[in-house]
Order: C-alpha cells, then structure tokens, then sequence
C-alpha cells in the first residue's frame, strides 16, 4: 500500500512539472513589428525560431509589415526567471537582464540604411504686377544612414526644375530650367506614437547643376546659355510621417546668385510627399 502511495504521488509530481513544462513553452509575449525587422531578427532577439513564431502567426507566414503584432514563444523569459530564483539575488539578475534585453533591442531595433525617395512642389515668387504660374519640381532618390534610430543623415540624386510662366501685354511668356540635383540633409525623428506617427525636423543644402534652360515668348522659343551653372540652396522644414509615408513641408532658400537666377531672390514654400 505505501508503495502504491509512493507510486501515485510520483506520477502527480511527474504531470504536475510536465503541464508546467508545456505552459512554459506555450506562454507568449506580444511584439509589435518595427521599422527594419525580420522574422529572423525578431527570432534572435527573443531566441526562438521562425517556425515557432509562424505556429502561433499563420499570417506572418507569407509577409509582415511595420506595426502588425505578433505572438511570440516566452520559453527564454521563462528559463531566465528559473535561473534567477536558482541564484541568491534573484531581484538583482533579473534587474541586470532585463537591463541587458533593452540593450540588445536597441541595438537591433532599426535599419542603418534605408532607402528614401521624395516628390516635391515649389510655390516660386510672383513679379509683381505679372500674372501667371511659377513652380518647382523635383523627384529625388537616395538613403538615409541612421547614426542612431532618431537621428540620420542622407543624401539624394534627381531632378528639379524652375518654371515661369506669365501672361505679358496679352502674350504668353515661359521660361523653363532643368537640373541634376544633389540635396544632403539631416534631421531627427520625434516619436509620438511608436514608429506609427512622428514629426522629423530638419535641414540641408541643395546643389542643382543646370543642364537645360530655354525661355518661349509668344510662339518664338530660344534656348538659354546657361548650361552648366550651379545653384545653390539651403532648406529648413519638417515631415509629418504616418505608417512609415511622410508629408513634409519646407522653406527653400536661396544660397548664392544662380540660385536667385534660376529660382527667384526670395525664399520659397515647398511641399513634399515621400519616405
């Protein structure tokens, strides 16, 4: 009979540790999907694997996207408190790994390059007494290098233009120029509401090589000797970014005498759409 006790009590303690084992396993932790991470980073920075957050995510799956949440296997959460209450200061190691977690995270958190791309549109000054259209477009490509997750500096390549265009003693007037533009900037994201909705102030110059120029007066058009000059503007503004799109808005401001030239004395408004 005490055998038969004996027996019985080892097999509850045996279920008893066995169905804490699996809830050890099974017990999860959310985590919102950051700008830049991957199935495989997330995986290291909670030391699991793909297949297992997969299980408990069919959806991720196929893809994943910035701010979707995931499920993610605590089985590493769990061995840690098991080591800490091992030790003789379990309140103290936990403190330094939970320390040590947010160090990892910061570091794996963002890209250090990511791409950017932006169309812009220029209110140019009006002559006074003149009525018309006066613009500037442009569609800029490059990246940012991100020297921490807030703070980047980046650089572009594209195109920019100066239009006139104006109605003089009834007849229509045009000017056109067309550049090569290479704008650097530098800015830092202010979070509001996780990576999901931020304000990036920032700054930088623009110089933009003439490559083409022409100016039409009523049905006779010539072309413009002025290939080659550079102009050269400096730009303050800032970027509403939503879900990783932006909306941004700036000054342009002219730097030395060509850029007064082919864009006007005064300092122009300009909006933008981009990443």
């Amino acid at each position: 009979m005490k055998e038969l006790k004996i027996k019985v009590i080892m097999f509850a303690l045996a279920m008893f540790f066995s169905v804490a084992s699996v809830m050890a396993q099974t017990s999860t932790v959310k985590h919102t999907v950051q700008r830049g991470e991957t199935l495989a980073t997330i995986a290291q920075k909670y030391g699991t694997t793909e297949e297992k957050i997969k299980e408990l995510n069919p959806e991720a799956a196929q893809f994943i996207y910035v701010g979707m949440e995931l499920n993610i296997p605590e089985r590493n959460v769990q061995n840690k408190v098991e080591t800490s209450l091992n030790s003789n200061n379990a309140a103290d190691s936990l403190s330094a790994q939970d320390e040590d977690s947010s160090d990892i995270q910061e570091d794996t958190s963002y890209m250090k390059w990511v791409p950017a791309y932006r169309i812009g549109y220029g209110f140019l000054p009006k002559t006074k007494g003149v009525k018309g259209t006066n613009c500037a477009l442009e569609i800029m490509l490059g990246a940012n290098y991100n020297i921490t997750k807030s703070y980047y500096v980046g650089a572009r390549i594209g195109y920019n233009s100066s239009n006139y265009h104006a109605y003089i003693y009834g007849a229509s007037a045009e000017t056109e120029c067309h550049f090569v533009s290479l704008p650097i900037e530098t800015g830092y994201e202010l979070s509001i509401i996780s990576d999901k909705f931020s304000i990036i102030p920032y700054g930088g110059f623009s110089f933009n090589y003439c490559v083409k120029a022409k100016s039409k007066y009523g049905k006779t058009s010539n072309n413009l000797d002025v290939d080659g000059e550079m102009g050269i503007d400096a730009r303050l503004g800032a970027r509403l970014k939503i879900s990783g799109f932006t909306i941004g808005a700036a000054y342009i401001i002219p730097v030395n005498d060509k850029q007064k030239d082919f864009f006007g004395k005064k300092a122009y408004f300009q909006i933008s759409i981009g990443i």
